[in-house]
């Protein structure tokens, strides 16, 4: 029985056993990355040790009073992906100018299906859409605002308009509400391509089953995306994330302290490579000791020369 089997084998004895739910420790993780880097980085017997500088991305906040995420500054975040990260040859450079790679960092909680008329309460539809756009602000030259105030500056861009108003959003129906809570979750969970794969498909499986069951609940997220700071760029060029990594675990039952060391164990295999669908893998705890130096974190502003 695959790992994914097994997820769904408990998920559908929650109801009986709750118990259970708490104790879920599976990892879910989407990985992508170019194929000229991933085989640059990998050839031979060892990975090619690579330098980068850390930068937050967007915090996106759940719907539940979560403390063990709301309290957690961005650089113990950093922290605990360092020396995962360090287990694929990525090492924190002296300072931004050296660096090899920008690893920005987006972080938070899932929002659950929910209702129109649950979410006039509580968040709209543009916040959804909102949300989803500043994921990708990094590569349009506005840096992606984080709870510390750090922001990307990787390329010029126009500005993002935020502006979504309320009465479009008292438009859609309930169905259509929920239709565009579980894209946005599907996008911060890297499950996009995974569930359009099965959509082809004739029959259903276990593991879309569960893939759609994850996007109702609230689950903790990480999505690392690395930028090549060593590539040229072309006039008017754009500057692309090399290789991006969602990971993402059940929020009821953990806090994100203990998410977070999980996620970074699992994902420290999926770094700079690419998952040809969802995998979900279980922690498993590696002895073992990564010495790593101060980490640098790019703020509001700062910017390695240009070359």
């Amino acid at each position: 029985m695959s790992s994914r089997s097994c997820r769904c084998w408990f998920a559908a004895l929650l109801g009986a056993w709750p118990a259970l739910a708490s104790a879920d420790e599976h990892v879910a993780v989407s990985a992508s990355a170019d194929a000229a880097y991933t085989q640059r980085k990998f050839e031979g017997n060892k990975a090619r040790a690579e330098t980068y500088v850390f930068m937050a991305g967007t915090f996106v906040a759940g719907q539940t009073v979560d403390r063990s995420i709301e309290r957690m500054p961005f650089r113990r975040i950093a922290e605990f992906l360092a020396p995962e990260l360090a287990r694929q040859q990525f090492f924190p450079a002296p300072d931004a100018q050296g660096a090899d790679l920008l690893i920005v960092v987006h972080w938070g909680t899932t929002t659950p299906r929910t209702s129109a008329a649950e979410m006039r309460g509580q968040v709209t539809l543009s916040l959804d859409q909102t949300q989803e756009r500043a994921l990708q602000k990094e590569t349009s030259g506005q840096g992606a605002g984080s709870s510390d105030g750090s922001a990307a500056w990787l390329a010029a861009g126009s500005e993002i308009d935020r502006q979504m108003g309320f009465e479009q959003t008292e438009r859609f129906t309930d169905a259509l509400d929920s239709d565009y809570a579980n894209a946005n979750n599907a996008k911060l969970l890297g499950y996009t391509k995974s569930l359009k794969q099965y959509e082809q498909r004739i029959f259903g499986s276990a593991e879309e089953t569960t893939l759609r069951s994850d996007l109702s609940t609230e689950r903790y997220f990480v999505i690392l995306k690395a930028y090549d700071l060593k590539a040229p760029l072309a006039p008017g060029e754009k500057r692309r994330a090399v290789w991006t990594a969602h990971l993402n675990m059940r929020s009821p039952g953990n806090n994100f302290s203990t998410a977070l060391k999980r996620m970074g164990l699992v994902g420290a295999d999926y770094f700079g490579r690419t998952t040809a669908t969802v995998e979900t893998q279980r922690p498993k705890v590696k002895e073992g000791r990564v010495i790593l130096g101060p980490l640098v974190i790019i703020e509001d502003g700062a910017e390695p020369s240009a070359r």
